[in-house]
């Protein structure tokens, strides 16, 4: 399984797929300190390396923010390098992909199927042909929620409260110059 991208979703996504012996390979722009879950993944390889990971991946799984480095990364010609018996599950932006060559490799059997949790347009637009797509399964952007959701929110929340008030470091900062 390929991966674009190492935020919160990446790394449960990792320690789910390993416990059914999935083999895990990670494109990122950096590597930073191991964290907790870095040993289960078998290679961290940076971005120059997608389409490596592409011609090999039977799931390519896009869990990457959108900048404008992975503003339409994944595009026709990198669709092209996938396997026909591959899928593709988009839970990152729907920026990332091009919807045209994705809808275009689809109709042609040049992959297999797709997951997508997010569109380029949200709320997808009635006239898109990947409604009527059976290869296809769409969900309504939402997979990041669960039902503990709003209480680690919450949690979060009142923790960065009780740091601003005492003059600690906040967690879960946003870097500008990262766009995430």
């Amino acid at each position: 399984m390929g991966i674009l991208g190492y935020g919160d979703i990446a790394k449960n996504l990792v320690q789910m797929v390993k416990a059914q012996g999935v083999r895990c390979l990670v494109v990122r722009r950096s590597i930073v300190e191991p964290t907790p879950g870095f040993d289960a993944v078998d290679q961290f390889l940076p971005p120059f390396s997608l389409d490596d990971v592409m011609r090999v991946s039977d799931f390519l799984v896009l869990a990457a923010p959108r900048t404008p480095e992975t503003d339409g990364m994944v595009s026709a010609q990198l669709l092209g390098l996938m396997k026909p018996t591959a899928y593709l599950i988009n839970v990152g932006r729907g920026s990332l992909v091009d919807e045209d060559a994705l809808i275009q490799a689809l109709q042609e059997g040049r992959l297999a199927g797709a997951g997508l949790d997010v569109f380029r347009t949200e709320p997808l637009p009635e006239e898109s042909a990947l409604w009527d797509m059976p290869n296809v399964l769409i969900t309504p952007h939402n997979s990041g929620p669960s039902e503990i959701y709003m209480s680690e929110s919450m949690d979060i929340l009142c923790d960065n409260l009780r740091r601003y008030l005492a003059n600690e470091p906040l967690l879960n900062i946003v870097d500008k110059e990262r766009w995430y």
